[in-house]
């Protein structure tokens, strides 16, 4: 690596931070006010428009934006800028496929790809197609607990082949994914912590005793799928009776009932048709549920901030003493007055004065800082997951990776971003790939010869700009043209290029959402 090369990476770690306030939802900026105020926290200034723009495009849209909406987008004069850029994303088809992953990535635990016993593909589009067609969140979630039907085609069957079809593990699922609580804990005794009992889990299970995960018969492809038997009942050991002579206990029937709900005897809710999914969707996702639409919040925070607003939602009564408490109130009370419209909860918190807030400034105090993340007072720097990192490369350079010539049924558990980059990305072996990998020294190259192709081969000013509103979203500083143009001169050919466009793609700029 050349000095050149070197000198290039401290104008790559300082991130800009004016820009004009913020619009957003005046209870919101209050409840955000407040919270400083009372904990004398100075929030930093406002981020920049370039800063904003990729901010929200990797957040919305799971990528860096286009060089030209870049450029356009950074030459806006409009008040509401900002605005109009977060409701394109929110209305883009990059909006529902990201979405769509990233949601099928955390119901599941699992990459979208074909699975051992599910495909997690299908679920992953089947996210996609009912976030384009603009389906509320409550809809959709119902639709996942009351699905059947084949992996080859049922999104909703494959998240619960995912837990292969089993009532203990739905339940935990159930818990942490749409309820954010622990209730997986209470499965063997009653929760050490929190106020369920292994009677709220055993009566949550009953809800799935009948789902079945069955196989197709005379299918090579070993195809599953999910129905819903007619008859069944979760059952336990019933350890009030005497047991046989070989020691076993005689089983006894648990029938369904709502967590939390303990009254003895109580009937088993039926649903519409007879259905106990049903009735459980219904009860989960009824305006009136107080775990549902908070849960929903505390998700989508942790999308755009890296962690949710309260650890849990086991024990409500202690919300009280959480300090982001009310905020994540007023969210679920406008997600649920909403419908649960989950564009509509996006645009309320990337409008936030807090997600426009700057990651750099002017504070030199590492205590400071920290105390200004842990209010929010501070954009959260954070590591790209390998989606983004992959799709921002390949749209920055023009390299996808893939091979010229596909096989004529394509793989469905290869997984190109993962072969290419890895999953993880605070691992050697991700920043390896990042400095030496194929991927990235062939995607510097293509990205050379794009910018000759489009810009001439005397390299100069319009090269270097071309450059940082591909991989950066922002134009180049005065000092950051002088330093590429001298790092290109060293190089023969387009070699200088292709270092410069090398230091783009390993640095903490293009690597972090910051």
């Amino acid at each position: 690596m050349s000095r050149a090369i070197l000198l290039l990476f401290p104008f790559l770690l300082g991130f800009a931070a004016e820009a004009a306030q913020p619009q957003a939802d005046a209870r919101l900026e209050s409840l955000l006010a407040d919270h400083w105020k009372a904990r004398a926290v100075t929030p930093a200034p406002v981020c920049d428009d370039a800063t904003f723009l990729r901010r929200v495009w990797l957040d919305l849209a799971g990528c860096v934006p286009p060089s030209d909406k870049a450029a356009a987008c950074l030459a806006d004069s409009r008040q509401d800028k900002r605005a109009r850029l977060v409701e394109e994303l929110l209305a883009s088809a990059d909006f529902a496929d990201h979405w769509g992953r990233s949601w099928a990535i955390r119901l599941t635990q699992s990459r979208p790809v074909r699975q051992g016993t599910f495909d997690n593909r299908v679920l992953a589009e089947y996210l996609r197609d009912r976030l384009a067609a603009r389906r509320p969140y409550r809809e959709i979630v119902a639709e996942l607990l009351t699905g059947e039907g084949l992996q080859d085609a049922s999104g909703p069957a494959n998240f619960l082949l995912k837990y292969d079809a089993k009532p203990e593990r739905l339940v935990g699922a159930v818990g942490k994914l749409f309820m954010g609580t622990t209730l997986h804990c209470a499965e063997c005794h009653d929760h050490v912590f929190a106020h369920w009992k292994r009677d709220d889990f055993r009566g949550l299970a009953a809800f799935f005793a009948r789902v079945r995960a069955v196989s197709t018969e005379n299918d090579e492809d070993g195809k599953r799928g999910i129905l819903e038997a007619k008859k069944g009942e979760f059952r336990i050991p019933d350890l009030t009776a005497k047991p046989d002579e070989s020691g076993n206990r005689p089983m006894k029937n648990i029938m369904p009932r709502f967590p939390g709900r303990r009254a003895a005897g109580a009937p088993a809710p039926a649903g519409r048709a007879g259905n106990r999914r049903r009735a459980l969707a219904d009860w989960l996702t009824a305006d009136d549920n107080p775990y549902f639409a908070r849960s929903a919040v505390n998700q989508a925070w942790e999308h755009f901030f890296g962690v949710p607003l309260v650890r849990s939602l086991d024990n409500l009564n202690a919300l009280k003493n959480e300090p982001f408490a009310p905020l994540l109130n007023e969210l679920a009370a406008g997600f649920r007055a909403g419908g649960g419209d989950l564009r509509r909860l996006a645009r309320a918190i990337v409008m936030s004065r807090a997600y426009q807030l700057s990651s750099g400034g002017a504070t030199a105090d590492a205590g400071v800082a920290q105390k200004q993340r842990r209010a929010f007072a501070r954009f959260p720097v954070r590591p790209l997951a390998v989606d983004p990192l992959y799709r921002s490369a390949a749209r920055a350079t023009g390299h996808t990776g893939e091979p010229a010539e596909k096989p004529a049924e394509e793989d469905p558990t290869a997984d190109l971003a993962v072969s290419l980059l890895t999953e993880h990305p605070l691992t050697l072996q991700r920043a390896l790939t990042l400095l030496n990998g194929d991927y990235v020294r062939d995607a510097a190259k293509a990205a050379a010869e794009r910018l000759v192709t489009q810009h001439g081969e005397s390299i100069g000013q319009e090269h270097v700009e071309a450059l940082f509103l591909a991989a950066l979203a922002r134009r180049p500083t005065e000092a950051e043209t002088r330093t590429i143009l001298a790092l290109v001169r060293e190089g023969e050919g387009t070699a200088g290029l292709e270092d410069a466009v090398w230091v783009l793609l390993n640095s903490a700029e293009f690597n972090t959402n910051h």
